[in-house]
């Protein structure tokens, strides 16, 4: 598992530092120069990692017990990332040293040292970092408290909490103890910035069977970050698996912050966007009491248009969700009258019949026929029989159609 660590080599490899390429010659300099460890290495060691200069690894091996501890930490990032065999031999053997008791003043006969590290205890984590990114999952205590230390100075966001996600996953024994240290600090946190950042870690650590606990913190929860950071990044994963459905709803209606309650509507237009989503988002914008997000929700009420269907969908299955959908617009009296719904559903049956003998042309030409029948019957207002397609109706009967006419092959 390598997010922690590559988000945090992206966000620095990205920089404007590098970005003006080295020539040849140039990056063959840097590479001598590793070497000097009186040199700050930083630039170099970034740069190769975004660009992917292997041939510098033999020199990174070679020089890296000659480097201060904080080259130290810019040589490790280059082996791994730049995929040496000798990374975890040097992460633990690095780990070790810097653990060693702590002497009044510097050896020089030692091979490696601790000495000129500024913060011990974070370079060890750094360490940890590597080591996690390799599947070695041995090293915790250090985390534990760097977390300790960082609530005790105040430090925001805590730089030890990304890593209770591997703990919480791949050490059953520590488990509980790294659930609680993450929860206190999501439930204690008031740095927006942290809070969205916690919630990522909470999100990616628990799995399926943790969803009632994490609805209760999400329930709990009085933050916009973290309630947002849940809806995307765990939620989102397991919507099959509950009612993702009925808890955005409920949220809804009872949600004080004005951009989260917007972010809710979305979610029900654009991800769930069935006609019972529509209609209980027509319902609510009548009661919602801020004028400027009302008038948001207005706005994407007029512009719904359904969104494309997956593909993984076969046609046979569109067309049977269209034909439900009859029945819902129906219900919801955006189409009428009970004839002219049988008439549809009739065209669709045909289509069917026509797709499952293997005539996708025909199928396509009944749903045509259907996809034009509703846009004439919409549109035509002065007509004095009792049909009738509203404008709602008409989104999700003429978009759902033209969706599936989109899959089928065309004369």
């Amino acid at each position: 598992m390598k997010i922690f660590i590559t988000v945090i080599a992206l966000f620095i490899i990205n920089s404007n530092t590098f970005s003006q390429e080295f020539t040849q010659e140039e990056i063959d300099i840097y590479i001598s120069e590793l070497s000097n460890s009186d040199k700050n290495h930083f630039t170099p060691i970034y740069y190769f990692i975004k660009h992917n200069v292997v041939e510098a690894l033999p020199t990174i091996e070679q020089y890296f017990w000659q480097q201060s501890c904080e080259n130290q930490q810019y040589f490790l990032d280059g082996l791994y990332f730049l995929g040496s065999s000798l990374t975890h031999q040097y992460t633990l053997a690095l780990f070790d040293s810097l653990s060693k008791p702590q002497k009044e003043k510097y050896d020089s006969t030692e091979k490696y040292n601790w000495f000129d590290c500024h913060d011990v205890l974070s370079a060890k984590v750094d360490c940890i970092k590597i080591l996690y990114s390799l599947g070695d999952y041995s090293k915790t205590n250090e985390v534990f408290e760097l977390i300790e230390r960082d609530n005790e100075e105040g430090v925001v966001p805590n730089s030890g909490i990304h890593l209770l996600t591997f703990i919480i996953r791949y050490r059953p024994d520590l488990k509980e103890q790294a659930k609680q240290e993450l929860m206190k600090v999501i439930s204690t946190a008031t740095d927006d910035r942290a809070m969205f950042s916690y919630s990522l870690s909470l999100s990616s650590a628990f799995d399926e069977e943790e969803i009632p606990e994490i609805i209760q913190i999400f329930k709990n929860s009085s933050s916009p970050q973290v309630k947002r950071a849940l809806m995307e990044f765990y939620f989102s994963r397991y919507e099959d698996k509950f009612d993702l459905n009925g808890l955005v709803k409920e949220s809804l209606l009872t949600e004080p912050n004005g951009e989260l309650r917007l972010f809710y509507v979305k979610v029900l237009l654009l991800g769930f966007a069935t006609p019972s989503d529509y209609e209980f988002i027509k319902n609510y914008y009548q009661n919602e009491n801020n004028d400027t997000i009302k008038s948001l929700i207005q706005y994407e009420i007029n512009s719904f248009i359904p969104a494309p269907i997956d593909t993984a969908y076969f046609v046979i299955d569109l067309l049977n969700n269209l034909t439900n959908y009859i029945d819902s617009v129906y219900s919801y009296n955006w189409l009428g009258d009970l004839t002219f719904s049988n008439e549809l559903k009739n065209i669709l049956t045909i289509a069917k019949t026509n797709l499952q003998n293997g005539d996708s042309l025909a199928c396509r030409v009944q749903v045509k026929a259907f996809q034009d029948l509703v846009d004439n019957v919409c549109k035509d207002s002065l007509n004095t029989d009792p049909r009738f397609v509203t404008i709602e109706g008409w989104k999700f009967l003429y978009w759902n159609a033209q969706y599936i006419l989109d899959r089928l092959s065309k004369p």
